[in-house]
């Protein structure tokens, strides 16, 4: 963003005729000029300022005022004295160029609307131009609007700057630093095809001009126009085929018109003449994992080991490429390798971890047990070792695992699963602290209430413990989806199931919902929904509390119609739920509304094809509204298309016999 330039005004002012009248007056504006022809501006101020004492001073002298309070670095009173002037003579146009000046030195913005008046003026020939030029109060109006726009940019007010760098445009077309700038301000704010008209527009006036082809090729890339994108870009790279930069580009608008191969073979020449540039490399590497080209990607890291083959990032993205691939003994043998090579238990870590993706326990472990005869106090390799022997179910080694573990590690959530399967009375004072002192402090208190068959002691301490677990609940989630949004367009696998943060969710929605059930079923109804509706003032939207509130309903106070209305508020916050799903079609059979129930089983189906009491109620409520033979074609339907699902398909001959359509049934027997 270019500096306004400034002194334009008072260096272009002539001496101008003055027409005093009154011996007095002449004395003061004759002194007042001849100080200001020597550049004595103070004294000129003096005299000046005596002659505006007199009656009718000459309009000329306002000029000359202010002009020497610009002069001297004073444009408040520059200001001052033209807007006095300007009362009595609104059409000196010198006089209001001064007071322009004034305001572009005290702040810009008020300067715009009067250089703005003033090329009115000019433009409806309503006054004396005075030799002001047109193109001169244009000229200024641009560099304002462009220093008005680059001030507004500095503090990140980007649509103010846009609409100063249009109007700027428009009175300085022929600046090339405003087309730049404007161009850069559209892409900045992703406004793609008003980014691509200027930098055409732009090109018109300079035609060699790379920046400008530059933005218009990101502009044509961004709005998704391929082919005027590829013709930016070649003409980009013809004009410097060494410049990496536009190498990329052209490359990618090869790829964005669906020439792949002609994508691939053009990276491929320039890593052979380019062999050490990584951003090469980088992008085809990029390309090819946006494409989900499992195999290219592998192709290109090889490549690359090549000629970097001690990059140690470069060999992990390798080896997570192998486990992303399937290649499990690939992978697990590259960071064998580099857990020898760099001494590093960490490595070791992901070496064993290659086995749990698909899993193989058995693999898994055999791997950790030997490289904890190498790290045996590596907390990683502890951890992990220790989850995967509880999730195997060898829980006495998983205990004296996390026994280990805890002599070396901290981290809350390996000790929350040592605590979920030891006996209150096996417990550690400091397991049990560290917990307490970490966002699992809720869980702690249920896991002791879980295995003292206890209950607590009030009603605010189910409050307390609910809630936190409800907070834990919704961190989790927010983590699930950020993870789901980070893996989205990718090829590389975060972690393994067991390891992955969805796994933890279930973990803790598993103990929230043994909780809830203990409140809905132990508590009299008065009790628990006191609890249930005192955590619902803070979580409102939780999917599982309206869920288990409309159970309460349902099931302790047969209020129909709240259960009905607390079900239906969870589906809509989770269409997910197969239980809410399930619970709702129960109660809309019991409110006669048949239709509704039979939809409510069939979102069950889709959800859990394998649920028995979703078949066995559709049939039920068919039966019911005599409309087995439309049971039958729709289900009959779905067989057809999910032949190796034995439970529809039982159900299916169900539904036949009990429609009369024996021959219909007997057929789907015999395709078993």
């Amino acid at each position: 963003m270019k500096p306004f330039r400034k002194g334009l005004i008072t260096s272009l002012l002539i001496i101008l005729p003055l027409m005093a009248s009154g011996q007095d007056l002449q004395y003061y504006v004759g002194q007042g000029a001849l100080h200001y022809e020597l550049q004595e501006y103070e004294q000129a101020i003096d005299f000046f300022s005596s002659a505006l004492q007199y009656p009718s001073p000459p309009k000329e002298v306002y000029a000359y005022l202010a002009s020497s309070y610009l002069l001297t670095d004073k444009p408040d009173k520059a200001v001052d004295i033209a807007s006095e002037g300007l009362e009595e003579h609104s059409e000196f146009l010198r006089l209001r160029l001064l007071k322009g000046e004034a305001f572009i030195k005290i702040d810009p913005v008020k300067a715009i609307p009067v250089f703005g008046d003033i090329y009115s003026m000019i433009e409806d020939d309503s006054v004396d131009s005075e030799n002001v030029s047109v193109n001169l109060i244009k000229a200024y109006l641009g560099q304002l609007h462009q220093q008005v726009g680059g001030n507004a940019f500095e503090r990140d007010e980007q649509l103010t700057a846009i609409s100063h760098f249009e109007k700027a445009r428009s009175y300085t077309p022929d600046s090339l630093s405003v087309h730049n700038n404007l161009a850069y301000l559209y892409i900045k704010n992703e406004q793609w095809k008003k980014a691509a008209k200027t930098a055409e527009e732009a090109l018109v006036l300079f035609p060699a001009n790379e920046n400008l082809l530059f933005m218009k090729a990101q502009a044509y890339e961004n709005k998704n126009d391929p082919e005027n994108l590829l013709l930016a870009a070649e003409q980009l790279y013809i004009s410097d085929p060494e410049n990496i930069d536009k190498s990329i580009m052209y490359g990618r608008a090869l790829l964005n018109n669906n020439k792949a191969r002609q994508a691939n073979a053009f990276f491929q020449k320039k890593i052979e003449e380019n062999p050490h540039e990584r951003r090469l490399y980088r992008t085809l590497i990029e390309i090819n994992r946006q494409r989900m080209n499992q195999g290219g990607l592998l192709k290109i890291l090889e490549l690359k080991l090549v000629e970097f083959p001690d990059d140690r990032n470069l060999l992990e993205e390798y080896g997570r490429e192998l486990i992303a691939a399937g290649k499990t003994e690939a992978a697990h043998a590259h960071f064998d390798s580099l857990s020898t090579l760099y001494n590093s238990a960490e490595f070791a870590r992901v070496a064993a971890r290659a086995y749990l993706y698909e899993p193989d326990f058995d693999r898994a472990k055999t791997s950790y047990k030997s490289y904890l005869k190498i790290w045996a106090d590596d907390p990683g390799l502890l951890g992990d070792y220790a989850l995967i022997l509880k999730e195997a179910g060898d829980l006495n080694q998983s205990k004296s695992t996390f026994q280990k573990y805890l002599l070396v590690g901290s981290d809350p959530w390996i000790l929350l699963q040592y605590a979920s399967i030891i006996d209150l009375e096996q417990a550690q004072e400091e397991l049990f602290d560290i917990l307490r002192e970490s966002k699992y402090s809720g869980f702690t208190d249920w896991l002791e209430i879980r295995a003292n068959e206890l209950k607590p002691n009030s009603t605010e301490e189910y409050v307390d413990i609910l809630s936190n677990l409800f907070n834990l609940y919704e961190q989790t989630h927010k983590t699930v989806n950020q993870d789901a949004e980070s893996g989205l367009n990718e090829l590389m696998l975060l972690e393994p199931e067991l390891f992955t943060s969805f796994t933890r969710l279930s973990f803790i929605n598993t103990a929230l919902e043994e909780l809830l059930v203990l409140i809905s079923e132990e508590l009299s109804f008065e009790t628990a929904l006191s609890i249930l509706d005192r955590t619902g003032e803070i979580h409102q939207n939780s999917a599982i509390l309206n869920h288990y509130l409309g159970v309460l309903y349902y099931e302790k106070s047969y209020d129909l119609t709240e259960a009905k209305q607390r079900l239906e508020t969870a589906v809509r916050l989770s269409p997910d739920h197969e239980i809410s799903h399930l619970v709702l079609g129960h109660l809309y059979s019991e409110l006669n509304e048949l239709d509704r129930a039979i939809l409510s089983y069939e979102r069950v189906l889709s959800l859990n094809n394998q649920n028995r009491e979703a078949y066995r109620s559709i049939i039920q409520l068919s039966q019911m509204n005599d409309d087995l033979d439309s049971l039958c074609e729709r289900w009959s339907q779905r067989y057809r298309q999910d032949s190796n699902n034995d439970l529809l398909r039982d159900f299916l001959i169900e539904a036949l016999h009990r429609a009369n359509r024996f021959e219909e049934a007997k057929k789907v027997l015999e395709s078993m």
